[in-house]
């Protein structure tokens, strides 16, 4: 609750705030002689607990308080004196078991200390993000739940063999869109696809020209923060963002290097919203559409070069026009000069079965109607809608379950029943997305992830789903995916039955 300041300062306040992704979204500023409720509408009850009921209870404890789950019945004296909560009989049940639930405020802080004690490797990233062992993230929403992600093609690096594996695999599977950045995992991403490639291409498995490569810019990590000029954003004590034409020549330069091509098929800015956080100056909304105009006109130089086939901007917030940073797509394409439509042709945003805006917010818009070219030429180039999917993962490996085990204990989190719910409540709305288990080819696939993937596949206005393909299991639902939408297309009216279920807003 904010309050003593200028409206104006007031304002600012509290949209510096919004612009924190793990701080909470209910902030309120009121005027003066307002009244503001922000208590929780809770229901108190009294009851008398019985001998028998107090005996049976196990406790655990939690800061300084010690809780347990209870299975009672309440019984009503004749007196009409306080209810009386007594011990139930087994047999009574329809079951024993309790869903987990949030008991008090996670910490991530405690938590870091609490994984550290078990030997666990657990450092901050980013604002708000507990990276474990390098191989999951834990964040918190802004309601206090905490995510695990497990990291996906983002993560590629020069460590492990399997990345190389997978992604060879893949090309040889028919996949021939491939996606990464110049900040991923600090370029060393690049320089696996780059080796790959280069195999690939010697052993002529692949020909450049059948590959669609996607590489972009914008973010920056650095100790000497203060080292860079005024053309970045500095948004933390060791990020920054930019988007300057000086900047994303440098970057290109380095992605063709590592990837060891000459060109690039798509060069994405970004996620440049984010150059909105900026602590060392004032940067407004226009100030960034100003700037996405310059470096579209620097990229159509780049097209002119031969080093880029097109552009487009990848971003978390365009799909959602109700965000504090969300950039419009079609202010961008009406400050677009005629010259630059042409190259402009794709855009990538967050698409999974929870985060549904962009089918909703682009349905009015086709960059093949401002490009002025055909539907063919645009599906060619990937063009319309690149959408990004976060894998939703069932088979964790060894260290990712002792990491969810200690999360479970601490904060009564449970993954894999949340998993297991969502798939029973897909395969209920839609049966067509059960898969035939007695075709043994689909036994190995994880049915959660090939359904989420189908639903995705039968949206019409989405070009490519970008997926996280790290390991050749991911490849491997991707391919079953592909398949069986190709042989039984969800219909409109099952699209439209998961989407309305209410279970799944």
């Amino acid at each position: 609750i904010i309050v003593h300041a200028s409206p104006e300062a007031t304002n600012d306040f509290a949209q510096s705030c919004l612009a924190i992704e793990s701080m909470t979204r209910d902030i309120y500023t009121p005027e003066v002689g307002e009244v503001l409720n922000v208590s929780a509408a809770i229901n108190f009850y009294q009851v008398k607990l019985t001998d028998a009921l107090v005996s049976s209870l196990k406790f655990s404890k939690l800061d300084d308080y010690n809780i347990a789950f209870i299975n009672g019945k309440i019984l009503f004296p004749p007196d009409y004196s306080l209810p009386i909560l007594d011990v139930v009989q087994t047999d009574e049940l329809n079951s024993s078991n309790h869903n987990p639930v949030f008991v008090g405020e996670v910490k991530l802080t405690e938590l870091k200390r609490v994984l550290q004690s078990e030997g666990i490797v657990a450092e901050f990233k980013g604002e708000g993000i507990l990276v474990c062992n390098e191989k999951v993230a834990v964040r918190k929403t802004s309601t206090g739940q905490l995510i695990l992600e497990g990291f996906g093609s983002y993560r590629i690096n020069l460590k492990e063999i399997s990345y190389q594996n997978a992604l060879e695999h893949a090309i040889k599977s028919g996949i021939n869109v491939i996606d990464t950045s110049a900040n991923f995992e600090l370029g060393e991403s690049e320089e696996v696809i780059g080796s790959v490639l280069e195999n690939m291409f010697k052993k002529e498995l692949v020909s450049r020209e059948d590959l669609v490569v996607i590489s972009k810019a914008g973010y920056f990590e650095t100790s000497n923060i203060e080292s860079l000029d005024n053309s970045f954003a500095k948004v933390s004590n060791n990020s920054a963002h930019s988007i300057a034409p000086e900047f994303l020549m440098g970057q290109i330069n380095q992605s063709l290097k590592r990837l060891k091509l000459n060109k690039l098929d798509i060069f994405m800015l970004n996620n440049p919203e984010r150059m909105m956080q900026a602590k060392n100056k004032l940067y407004s909304i226009n100030n960034l559409y100003n700037d996405i105009k310059h470096a579209f006109h620097y990229l159509d130089s780049e097209v002119t070069r031969g080093r880029i086939k097109g552009y487009g901007i990848c971003s978390n917030t365009m799909a959602k026009p109700d965000a504090i940073d969300h950039i419009s797509l079609s202010t961008i394409l009406e400050r677009l000069p005629e010259s630059s439509k042409q190259n402009f042709f794709a855009i990538q945003v967050p698409f999974n079965l929870f985060e549904r805006d962009t089918i909703m917010e682009f349905q009015e818009y086709s960059l093949a109607q401002y490009a002025k070219v055909t539907y063919e030429q645009i599906t060619n180039d990937l063009a319309d809608e690149f959408q990004k999917l976060t894998q939703l993962e069932t088979e964790l490996n060894e260290s990712l379950q002792k990491i969810t085990n200690l999360i479970i204990s601490y904060a009564y989190f449970n993954l894999l029943s949340m998993n297991n719910d969502l798939d029973s409540i897909l395969s209920t709305i839609s049966p067509s997305l059960l898969l035939d288990d007695d075709d043994e080819s689909q036994l190995h696939n994880s049915s959660l992830s090939v359904k989420a993937l189908r639903i995705l596949l039968a949206n019409s206005s989405v070009g490519c789903i970008l997926v996280g393909m790290r390991n050749i299991n991911y490849v491997n639902d991707s391919i079953l995916a592909l398949n069986l939408s190709d042989d039984d297309f969800l219909t409109v009216e099952s699209l439209k039955d998961i989407y309305n279920c209410s279970l799944l807003q």
